[in-house]
């Protein structure tokens, strides 16, 4: 049975005859844990811009896509995300005030569930490095 593995959200599957993958036809798209915005009556969220069409945002999870482009827009520089992982990466330079910014940004925007997540790692070049996560389907993992 030929290496199966996906492409995105695309299965794709190894070509012995070509050494190269391949789209599966008949491999199942894989599903997204990326959670969706909630949808309360009555109250208005802030709906993310669509994120433009370059190279840059075609390479980002097409689920995930809009809110890094909603983070980026807003001054947060985000640096590795996942839709089927559900999680979102982001370099910090002042804690508190970035932390704060994509809490009320993410709740703005009327997700919920989410752990937001910040570690200071030993020196790199002299300087500390601050990374940050955000978790989301916060209730179903381990802190």
């Amino acid at each position: 049975m030929p290496p199966r593995g996906y492409d995105g959200d695309r299965p794709i599957i190894w070509s012995e005859e070509d050494q190269q993958w391949k789209p599966d036809l008949e491999g199942p798209m894989r599903q997204s844990t990326m959670p969706k915005p909630k949808v309360v009556e009555g109250v208005e969220f802030t709906v993310p811009d669509p994120a433009p069409t370059t190279d840059f945002y075609a390479a980002i999870d097409p689920e995930v896509r809009d809110l890094v482009h909603y983070l980026r827009s807003h001054g947060i520089n985000t640096t590795c995300s996942c839709e089927h992982e559900a999680y979102i990466q982001f370099d910090v330079t002042q804690d508190t005030q970035e932390v704060t910014l994509i809490h009320r940004l993410l709740a703005n925007a009327g997700y919920c569930d989410y752990r937001i997540e910040t570690q200071l790692t030993s020196p790199r070049d002299g300087f500390p490095m601050h990374r940050g996560e955000v978790l989301f389907n916060a209730t179903d993992r381990k802190p």
